[in-house]
């Protein structure tokens, strides 16, 4: 890892990189088949093997070292990034790192009583539109919101209307 040898057993390598590769997007229909028997998926990773097992795939070779900076910041910090944008434009949101005062949050927040929680936040987009953007998701991942409401001072039972006490305990 981080460019030097390292050891891993069989199946917590294969479970990495498969679990990797599942918030990354870049599994393929055929990865989620087949779970009895031996595959691609439970093999050991390719690096520092001397005697090859298999033939890994393009995206075993992405994840194989996760702890690489350039791992982080060109495939983690990159898809997750691509991904919350594409969230922000579509939905809207909250917490969001962009709306850091309550103005900027009522601007931010469409009117409730036109467009419901969860919903596509403009109308005027039509549906294919919706679905191309959509379609542009790879994974789970998505930026950890850090900044939110970052202006306000939240002190008092301010930030419980947004959010619940009962998820700080």
């Amino acid at each position: 890892m981080a460019g030097k040898p390292w050891k891993a057993g069989k199946f917590a390598a294969s479970l990495r990189r498969f679990l990797f590769r599942e918030h990354l997007g870049l599994l393929k229909g055929d990865d989620y088949k087949d779970h009895d028997n031996v595959n691609k998926n439970c093999y050991p990773a390719p690096f520092p093997q001397e005697h090859k097992i298999c033939t890994c795939t393009e995206t075993d070779s992405i994840v194989e070292d996760p702890v690489a900076p350039e791992f982080y910041e060109k495939v983690w910090a990159a898809t997750a990034k691509k991904n919350t944008e594409i969230y922000r434009d579509v939905f809207h949101c909250v917490p969001d790192d962009t709306v850091q005062t309550w103005d900027e949050y009522h601007k931010f927040i469409p009117d409730r009583s036109k467009i419901l929680t969860g919903h596509v936040c403009d109308p005027k987009q039509s549906v294919e539109q919706v679905k191309a953007k959509l379609s542009q998701i790879k994974g789970h991942i998505v930026q950890f919101p850090t900044q939110f409401l970052a202006g306000e001072e939240l002190s008092g039972s301010t930030i419980e209307n947004l959010i619940p006490p009962t998820l700080f305990v």
